[in-house]
């Protein structure tokens, strides 16, 4: 995407996998809770901005700004639509299976961090 002529990268700070992926993965721990039909993008990592917001590992991103989202590149196109924006992010909690909806910034990340 250009903006302002330039490419543009959208960066909230987790990492995480697509659960399909996931639950075939012998490294990523998949909670037993979460295996039941859904199907989104598990969060392995996160920032301690993030944390305070309320998103955590183990967490299962299903919807950003109402749109389902099961593929990190899915996310990705929700997020280049709104770098500095703020975005609603419908997620499943593991440890309990609720459904709650957290808002987290969008930064555009610097062009020497797009391949870290």
């Amino acid at each position: 995407m250009f903006f302002y002529r330039k490419y543009c990268r959208p960066m909230i700070s987790f990492v995480g996998y697509n659960l399909h992926v996931a639950r075939s993965s012998r490294w990523v721990d998949v909670p037993t809770s979460l295996h039941e039909g859904l199907d989104g993008i598990l969060v392995e990592m996160v920032s301690r901005e993030l944390l305070s917001a309320g998103l955590q590992e183990k967490d299962l991103i299903i919807r950003c700004n109402g749109k389902r989202v099961t593929t990190n590149l899915q996310l990705f196109v929700v997020l280049v639509e709104n770098i500095a924006k703020t975005v609603e992010v419908t997620i499943v909690k593991a440890e309990n299976c609720n459904t709650q909806s957290i808002y987290l910034p969008v930064e555009e990340a610097i062009e020497k961090c797009f391949y870290q």
